[in-house]
């Protein structure tokens, strides 16, 4: 973990200073009209944030992790060896550490919605010097839960504590989560984003420029549920059925089981279904006996009541069985579903 950690961090050092040669390809704060010039107060007689990288790794509904790299000049008239920051929510498992390793840090103030931080340079920071820190941390109390309408709701606001020439934020959604779309609803703000894909998750981006303090941009995310629609069965797993089918013995003998088998499962009773279980049991089977709980209710076309209601049936009947992600549920299909498919 510490090794997977530091390696983030090279490479973000190395985007930071991607980010201050390219200064020509990036979007300005919305609804920020006049931009503050070089030649402003503001990057005199102050400390300068040259650029604030964020990164934002949503594993699931209870782990989020951020890590934060920030590139400082000092352009006050004096050194400083002690740095103090606000952040805009709570966080727990801090690390703070520059290139020479981690850096001594205390938390002032800490309530459910921000907290001060203050840490030591390991060396003095001069007039005109800059160096880089990062800080990564578990975001607590997280913004992230489900509306009526089953998706994933995240919010982060960033702090601006200096002048910022550069500020990019991403946020990596869940493996197999995508942007939830509804006419009139506004997935992703602000707007302005980019997206890219790193293995089986999405990420978006923004970049702004020329923020000053107490500007506090709000990043908001609507995304739904992992999907388990895509099986991550192995290869041979898709022509299994073809071989067992060329063996006519053994294909004879398995239905003289499930025939024996389905008689019992009659005799409970719990072939007596109706319309709307039958397609539900039909839809999880085709996808390969599991899916989530709100994505089955859309492809059967049911209400949430009657997705529910019916599951709840067939969960009772021992034809189905549910486990909990966040406050969404996966739907798996048991032997006995599997055999009154058949």
């Amino acid at each position: 973990m510490v090794q997977r950690r530091n390696i983030t961090l090279i490479g973000l050092l190395i985007f930071t200073t991607f980010l201050l040669q390219n200064p020509n390809d990036q979007l300005r704060l919305y609804g920020l009209n006049d931009p503050v010039d070089s030649s402003d107060n503001l990057l005199s007689d102050s400390i300068i944030m040259k650029s604030h990288i964020i990164q934002i790794d949503i594993q699931s509904s209870d782990k989020v992790f951020v890590t934060e790299v920030c590139n400082v000049e000092n352009q006050l008239n004096f050194s400083i060896s002690t740095m103090n920051l606000w952040m805009n929510h709570s966080c727990s498992n801090i690390t703070v550490q520059d290139g020479s390793g981690e850096l001594d840090y205390d938390v002032l103030i800490q309530t459910t919605s921000f907290c001060q931080l203050t840490f030591d340079f390991n060396q003095a920071l001069n007039t005109n010097e800059s160096t880089v820190f990062y800080i990564s941390y578990n975001l607590d109390l997280m913004p992230l839960y489900e509306d009526v309408s089953e998706y994933y709701y995240f919010e982060y606001s960033s702090t601006i504590n200096f002048y910022t020439l550069k500020h990019y934020l991403s946020i990596k959604l869940p493996e197999n989560s995508y942007i939830h779309e509804e006419a009139g609803l506004t997935s992703v703000y602000p707007t302005n984003y980019t997206q890219s894909v790193a293995g089986k998750s999405l990420i978006l981006s923004w970049t702004l420029n020329d923020l000053i303090p107490s500007i506090n941009p709000i990043y908001i995310v609507r995304f739904d549920p992992p999907s388990l629609e895509q099986s991550n069965l192995p290869v041979w797993a898709f022509i299994v059925g073809p071989i067992v089918g060329i063996s006519i013995g053994v294909v004879s003998t398995y239905f003289l089981m499930r025939r024996k088998e389905g008689k019992s499962i009659k005799d409970m009773g719990v072939l007596f279904l109706n319309e709307s279980q039958k397609i539900l049991l039909g839809i999880i089977n085709d996808v390969g006996g599991k899916i989530a709980q709100s994505d089955l209710g859309r492809k059967a076309d049911f209400t949430r009541a009657k997705t529910s209601r019916n599951l709840l049936l067939l969960e009772e009947q021992g034809l189905v069985r549910k486990e909990k992600w966040g406050r969404n549920a996966i739907v798996y299909l048991t032997k006995a579903g599997e055999k009154v498919i058949e």
